[in-house]
């Protein structure tokens, strides 16, 4: 769906592709990339994408579970001093997704630092292909010592599609706010601003795949009718 497209640094794009074989055999499209400085062009890349297509009454799909993700560790943060965010759970598999029934899930989000208190979002992505994600809450603090249940639900859209990539939640540690409460009672309430001490991220990886369904009379004759009456009932 977007075949051509510029991916600046550090930023993050996503390659929307449907799949529709006509023929059981085995199909592969390559995309190339260029990778580009002030200079012109440093690297060439190539992607190859490779499916295959099967008789939906005859054959079965494979079961090919593809980890783009190999290199990398399952729970990735990229705080400079380590991290103090904990995961519960590093990867998030919602296994087959059926349109009919969501899938839902629970993942621990905890404070590990004793005094400070940290806020997140868990940032939009365009991983989903279309189905919808539900995480609640998306956003909120986590007092020190303590943690949050975060609830995911995924809702499989009509067309069937697999995905695996990461979900990048933003953390900002907030100032200590115990300097704060000794102002004295009298004093008019006001509200202050929120002061940000430092800012990192981790980052939760999910995967679906697609259920296919296998129709027993998905290519049945219909049965002959007269021409009459068959222009007939398609103008019905």
């Amino acid at each position: 769906q977007n075949p051509t497209g510029v991916l600046l640094s550090g930023d993050v794009q996503y390659l929307y592709c449907l799949f529709k074989p006509i023929e059981t055999k085995a199909y592969c499209l390559d995309i190339p990339m260029k990778v580009i400085d002030s200079d012109g062009v440093r690297q060439n890349l190539l992607l190859t994408l490779m499916g295959e297509g099967y008789h939906p009454l005859t054959d079965k799909p494979k079961d090919v579970k593809a980890d783009i993700y190999k290199q990398l560790p399952s729970a990735r943060a990229d705080a400079t001093d380590g991290s103090q965010v904990s995961l519960s759970l590093e990867e998030v598999d919602f296994a087959e997704v059926d349109e009919t029934r969501p899938s839902r899930r629970i993942v621990v989000l905890s404070n590990m630092s004793k005094v400070d208190t940290f806020r997140f979002e868990f940032k939009k992505t365009g991983l989903i292909c279309g189905d919808e994600l539900n995480m609640d809450p998306i956003v909120g603090e986590v007092a020190p010592s303590s943690h949050l249940n975060i609830n995911l639900t995924l809702k499989a859209a009509r067309i069937p599609t697999s995905f695996q990539g990461e979900i990048e939640c933003q953390i900002a540690w907030l100032a200590n706010r115990e300097a704060n409460t000794q102002s004295s009672l009298s004093t008019a309430s006001k509200p202050k601003e929120v002061q940000i001490r430092s800012m990192e991220s981790v980052f939760l990886r999910i995967s679906k795949r697609c259920s296919l369904k296998k129709y027993e009379n998905a290519l049945d004759v219909k049965p002959k009718v007269p021409l009459f009456e068959g222009i007939f009932t398609e103008a019905l």
